[in-house]
């Protein structure tokens, strides 16, 4: 019976996993997306800095608060992203402890994500 928990339990965590690192790559878009807006929205700023508009202001000012826009909306849905992927880890981390398993199986665990995290390649 203990033999079909710790299957079901290492099923489930494979499971938890493999959704896991699919968030994180999906953050990581995100990331680079919030990224690429940020540099525009600092090169419309060091343009108006150095020379302001003069003919066409409207227009400028509306990209300009288009592109800030962009960037909170981004920054939310980063932060959001954030805390799934944290709710996630925790979730891998509360299945892999169990009392069945080693005191130090759930802190290898963690290490072992965070360092499978941490070689992925970013985009």
């Amino acid at each position: 019976m203990s033999d079909q928990k710790n299957a079901r339990r290492a099923a489930r965590q494979r499971q938890l996993e493999i959704e896991w690192t699919a968030l994180c790559r999906r953050n990581r878009k995100l990331e680079a997306a919030f990224s690429v807006v940020g540099v525009i929205f600092l090169g419309l700023l060091a343009k108006f800095y150095w020379r302001p508009p003069q003919t066409m202001i409207l227009l400028q000012i509306c990209v300009f608060l288009i592109v800030l826009a962009t960037l909170t909306i981004l920054a939310f849905f980063m932060l959001f992203g954030a805390w799934r992927e944290w709710r996630g880890y925790k979730m891998v981390a509360d299945v892999a402890e169990h009392p069945g398993a080693r005191p130090d199986a759930a802190l290898r665990e963690k290490w072992r994500l965070l360092k499978h995290f941490l070689r992925e390649e970013r985009p």
